[in-house]
């Protein structure tokens, strides 16, 4: 394993945390940081720098917490943590019935926690901040503040204000020219048409081929009816001749279902992977049953016979089962994510729809959020 070499202000930002849990005088300590400058990497060391056993890894999103897990930090979701979910009933809108669901804060802890790192703080409302905070634990909470905020939520402020703020981009990332993009970005600048450097060009929508679309790891978009427009034309370029998926077909998951597990990792939203069987199909109900394979996983590694609600495959989302098993995943197309869904991921090679307008508030850090989702290579149409 390569030596990790930490940077001044990523060994002050050890020694500072280190200093604020031993003396216990406040409860939150915020680390803030752009791309390329580490925040996450250095949470090892961080731990084993305090001393403690009883750390408790968790994001506000399935994938993020995956991606902590990932990097050797077992987490789970917040809502996992600190909340029981429950059913309440349904109620009708118009001509659907809908589920209500809602999220009852639990007594007490898990047994034997005694710090709770959040990563991807900008994402956590204030309202679920709020209540992490009343079982009274340490929290050490990290994020990005170019990042976008919660969606429908009031946003919270420790980026604001935060105890260290990194700066110093690693010298592996100081190549990059997705973060010097990124960086410019942040400052204000418009991108032009044109290359920057060998890692990322920017190029009109209407320059985008097909072989950029079959390229990319992952596109993304800022919304939903793009989204689905641009998953059925890389289908149709794929192949894929069924408005239900296929086996290859390229899948992403919208639910969390903690119980159930493949090699330790849970079923959670963000999930992605890929239809390796189709066992079945009722029409009628619009329920499948098929195998899945996550993305990370090897050949060979996959979910068994999972019961699917169909309904976001076919651009009915606003109808679906409303079967109280729990145990039915939902599932749509994952070869267009929107913005805000891809938050938290990382992808090798982006095609980036850049649809900010749609965000009015936070045009810059929708850009930002999306530039930043690419790790090796990246294209921009504009």
């Amino acid at each position: 394993m390569a030596e990790v070499i930490l940077t001044g202000d990523q060994k002050r930002a050890i020694a500072k945390a280190t200093e604020w849990y031993k003396l216990g005088n406040r409860q939150v300590f915020t680390i803030a940081g752009y791309a390329g400058t580490g925040k996450t990497e250095i949470v090892k060391q961080m731990v084993e720098s305090i001393g403690i056993t009883g750390v408790h890894f968790c994001a506000y999103t399935g994938k993020a917490s995956l991606v902590l897990n990932q990097r050797g930090c077992p987490a789970t979701t917040i809502h996992r943590l600190m909340y029981d979910f429950e059913s309440s009933g349904v109620r009708v809108e118009g001509n659907r019935r809908l589920k209500d669901m809602k999220f009852r804060l639990k007594d007490t802890l898990e047994h034997g926690i005694q710090l709770v790192v959040v990563d991807e703080i900008s994402m956590v409302p204030e309202k679920m901040m709020k209540d992490l905070l009343s079982f009274g634990l340490p929290v050490i909470a990290i994020g990005d503040p170019g990042q976008l905020p919660p969606v429908k939520h009031k946003n919270n402020t420790y980026l604001d204000d935060p105890d260290v703020f990194l700066d110093t981009v690693h010298r592996q990332a100081e190549c990059s020219s997705i973060i010097r993009v990124s960086m410019l970005v942040r400052q204000g600048k418009k991108l032009q048409v044109g290359s920057y450097g060998d890692d990322v060009v920017v190029i009109r929508k209407k320059d985008v081929t097909d072989k950029m679309l079959l390229g990319a790891s992952q596109v993304i978009c800022g919304t939903h009816r793009t989204r689905r427009k641009l998953n059925n034309q890389v289908r149709e370029l794929l192949g894929f001749d069924s408005e239900y998926p296929l086996v290859n077909d390229k899948i992403i998951s919208g639910k969390n279902i903690w119980d159930l597990t493949l090699e330790g990792y849970p079923m959670i939203n963000g999930l992605m992977g890929y239809v390796t069987k189709i066992h079945g199909i009722n029409h009628d109900k619009r329920l499948m049953e098929l195998d899945f394979r996550p993305d990370f996983m090897e050949e060979g590694m996959y979910f068994n016979r999972l019961i699917v609600d169909a309904h976001d495959f076919l651009g009915l989302e606003d109808e679906k089962n409303l079967n109280d098993n729990r145990n039915i995943c939902w599932f749509d197309f994952g070869y267009a994510l929107t913005c805000h869904k891809s938050q938290g991921s990382g992808f090798r090679n982006v095609l980036l729809y850049d649809e900010k307008r749609f965000c009015r508030d936070n045009e810059k850090r929708w850009l930002y959020t999306g530039i930043t989702r690419a790790e090796n290579r990246l294209i921009i149409a504009v």
